[in-house]
C-alpha cells in the first residue's frame, strides 16, 4: 500500500509576497477611508490624508508586481498568469467546487489557482486604473460624461467585490483542501500530499509526480 507523504514546496517568492500583502493592506485602508469620507465629514481631512498615504503604498505595491511580471522568476511572471488550454478542465472543476460550496472535489494545482488566473490580471488592471482615477479625481469629464471621481467609486466597488470573493475562496480552499493557501502566502511554501507511484495501477488511472502539477500532460504515443 502506498504511503502518502507531506511536502512543503517553495512556491511564492519573497518579493511577490511583499507585493501581495502591501496591496492587501493598502486596499483595506483605501476602501475603509473612502467609505468613511462620506460618513464622517468632521474627520474628512484626516481620513483623506490616510487615504492618500495608503494610495502611495498601493502605487509602490503595484509597481513592484508589474516589475515582477516581466523581470521576476518562476511564479512571479506574466507567463504564469496566462491560462493555457490544458488548464480548462481544472478551471471547470474549480467552478464546480465553488458552485457546490466545497462539496465537490477540489482539484490540485501548483501555484496560482487556475480558475482565478484571468481575474488576477483583471484585478491588477483595475488597481492601475484606480490609481489613475484617484490621482485625477478632480479633473473634469471623461468617458460617458463621468468624472474620474465617478470612475474611482465604481472601481472601488469592483475591487472590493473581487477582493471579497478572493478571501471567501481562499477560506474555502483551506477548509476543504490541503494546500494551506493562507499560510503559503506568509511562508512562501505550499503543502502537497504526494503518493508514490505504484508499479500496478488501475486501468484508466493516471498518476503524476509533484513536478507535473499544473503542467500540460503529454499524450501517450500510439504503438
Amino acid at each position: 500500500m502506498a504511503v502518502a507523504t507531506i511536502k512543503r514546496i517553495p512556491v511564492w517568492s519573497g518579493r511577490l509576497r511583499l507585493s501581495h500583502w502591501l496591496m492587501t493592506f493598502a486596499v483595506v485602508i483605501l476602501l475603509a477611508t473612502g467609505w468613511l469620507l462620506g460618513k464622517l465629514p468632521e474627520l474628512y481631512d484626516a481620513l483623506l490624508d490616510y487615504h492618500f498615504q495608503a494610495g502611495y503604498v498601493l502605487i509602490a505595491a503595484v509597481l513592484l508586481r508589474v516589475y515582477l511580471l516581466f523581470f521576476g522568476r518562476a511564479t512571479d511572471t506574466l507567463g504564469d498568469l496566462v491560462p493555457h488550454r490544458q488548464q480548462l478542465g481544472a478551471m471547470r472543476d474549480m467552478l464546480r467546487f465553488y458552485l457546490s460550496f466545497g462539496r465537490s472535489r477540489l482539484p490540485a494545482w501548483y501555484a496560482h489557482n487556475p480558475f482565478w488566473l484571468p481575474l488576477y490580471l483583471v484585478l491588477l488592471v483595475l488597481l492601475g486604473v484606480q490609481i489613475l482615477t484617484g490621482v485625477f479625481a478632480d479633473a473634469p469629464y471623461l468617458l460617458a460624461h463621468r468624472t474620474p471621481g465617478d470612475w474611482h467609486r465604481l472601481g472601488a466597488i469592483a475591487i472590493g467585490s473581487i477582493a471579497g470573493l478572493h478571501v471567501a475562496a481562499v477560506f474555502l480552499h483551506d477548509l476543504k483542501g490541503t494546500g494551506s493557501d493562507t499560510s503559503a502566502m506568509i511562508s512562501g511554501q505550499r503543502i502537497f500530499i504526494v503518493t508514490p507511484l505504484q508499479q500496478q495501477i488501475d486501468p484508466g488511472v493516471q498518476q503524476v509526480s509533484l513536478e507535473q502539477i499544473g503542467k500540460p500532460a503529454r499524450k501517450p504515443r500510439k504503438p
